[in-house]
């Protein structure tokens, strides 16, 4: 009996000593998993530091960049602001160097390289500045309350242009290839080319527009064979090297722009903020490295194409404000209220011809819009005192609508379109018996002679046309 009380009590023993190595074991894992959320918040709630030092960092250089250019913000001496930015350049390559080697910081050095180079546009438009002030004396009206070049000699200037364009080399070829090494030398050489183009001392001559119209065009390009081609340019770092890329061509529309008027610049300006919405914003939160389902990003592009239209209306109609002046010098030849209409409504509704095409459930509203705008203009040019001019350029708007209808594949466009194109055949015939109403029985043997030479060729190609019309009507 005692030997079993021994080998119970043993049993006991060894019973307590296991649970309590099971306790131990349980609390020192507690103890682990409780150290490791910690841990884990830490370097969450440092991650999230970081990351919005970073954002502040960048807002502050843009901002920086911003009153640069627009000198008549912050009165900088002339001389500071001639070399600040050539250091401010150099310091955030060595920012960026710092970061990569010696601090183990790949997002800090990448942020570091797409500012610095994104200050090479800035730099250029003020080189740019001083270039024009040295070959042309007298300046624009706006500009001297906007705008206050750094005068300054042709030797500065020489010395300026060579340290410039050699960082922009070196910086624009390090950034685009920590992005696009494949592709790093030619957006180099584009980019470098660009803000070259801002030195050319031209701002509303025909060289200037030429000039602006072959950035376009190799920004059309490049849009077209290269950044539409390749996933990595939808990434966020493609995003933004796409709009490194444009900046050159904006400063130098805005630009031009506020040469002509200070509207004029806003509005342009306004303009390129439409273009970030409608294209930039919703492939940055809807793009390859961005979480988003399929119906928010739907919901997000349709959004940003709304807010985007509306900003292109307005700011195109604040551009048009400040081409007033050149608007009332053309009212000397043709009436005011056929200019304003084309200058007003012709671009009004090719903005909602894009948007038209842009849009997967709006497209009725886009549609009606425009065909709203369609009638405003054609009854605003159908009372214009020179009525003849005013129903070939209603013809034209008929033409332009019914071939929306026709690439649409809509029914209203081509009945807006065929209803316009009579009325204006009407004003026109009218406007005809008018000029020759002692002789009206000439315009009675020109139209019957039509009419004879229409019923020819309705008889021969009638009811081929009806059966296409018939087909296309019913598949739209």
């Amino acid at each position: 009996m005692s030997t079993q009380s021994a080998h119970y009590v043993d049993d006991m023993a060894v019973a307590s000593r296991v649970k309590g190595k099971v306790n131990a074991t349980s609390t020192a894992k507690i103890n682990l998993d409780q150290e490791n959320k910690n841990e884990t918040s830490l370097n969450t709630s440092s991650s999230k530091l970081a990351s919005f030092l970073r954002y502040a960092g960048a807002g502050a250089v843009v901002l920086s960049a911003l009153i640069y250019m627009l000198q008549g913000i912050e009165n900088v001496d002339a001389a500071l602001r001639q070399w600040t930015y050539l250091m401010l350049m150099t310091s955030m390559a060595l920012g960026g160097y710092l970061c990569r080697f010696k601090l183990g910081d790949a997002l800090a050095a990448r942020l570091f390289f797409a500012l610095a180079v994104m200050l090479v546009p800035v730099q250029f438009s003020q080189l740019g500045g001083m270039v024009y002030a040295l070959f042309n004396v007298e300046s624009s009206s706006v500009l001297n309350d906007v705008w206050h070049f750094a005068h300054t000699d042709m030797q500065t200037v020489t010395i300026s242009l060579v340290i410039s364009f050699g960082l922009a080399w070196i910086l624009s070829f390090i950034s685009f290839s920590i992005l696009a090494r494949f592709q790093a030398k030619k957006l180099a050489l584009v980019f470098v080319l660009f803000n070259a183009a801002l030195i050319i001392p031209e701002r509303t001559t025909l060289l200037a527009v030429l000039t602006m119209a072959a950035m376009l065009l190799a920004l059309v390009m490049l849009r077209v064979k290269l950044f539409t081609q390749h996933q990595i340019f939808s990434t966020r770092e493609g995003l933004i090297l796409r709009l490194i890329m444009v900046m050159p061509f904006v400063i130098a529309c805005s630009r031009s722009s506020f040469h002509v008027d200070f509207y004029s610049g806003i509005g342009m300006m306004g303009l390129f903020l439409s273009y970030i919405l409608i294209f930039q914003l919703p492939l940055w939160f809807s793009g390859v490295d961005a979480k988003m389902s399929v119906a928010r990003q739907n919901r997000l592009k349709e959004s940003c194409l709304f807010a985007g239209v509306l900003t292109a209306v307005l700011a195109y109609a604040v551009f048009a404000l400040g081409l007033s002046s050149a608007i009332f010098w053309f009212s000397m030849h043709l009436s005011a209220d056929i200019i304003w209409s084309v200058v007003l409504f012709f671009p009004l509704i090719a903005i909602l011809f894009f948007a038209r095409r842009q849009t997967r459930n709006f497209s009725a509203f886009y549609s009606h819009l425009s065909s709203i705008a369609c009638l405003i203009c054609s009854w605003w040019l159908l009372n214009s005192d020179q009525i003849e001019i005013a129903a070939v350029v209603v013809l034209m708007l008929a033409i332009m609508k019914g071939a929306w209808g026709i690439l649409l594949r809509e029914k209203f466009p081509m009945i807006v379109g065929v209803v316009l194109g009579l009325c204006a055949i009407g004003a026109l015939i009218l406007a005809s018996l008018v000029g020759v109403a002692i002789n009206v029985w000439v315009a009675l043997a020109v139209a019957g002679i039509f009419l004879v030479l229409s019923s020819s060729v309705i008889e021969k190609y009638g009811r081929r046309w009806a059966h296409h019309a018939q087909v296309f009507w019913s598949e739209c």
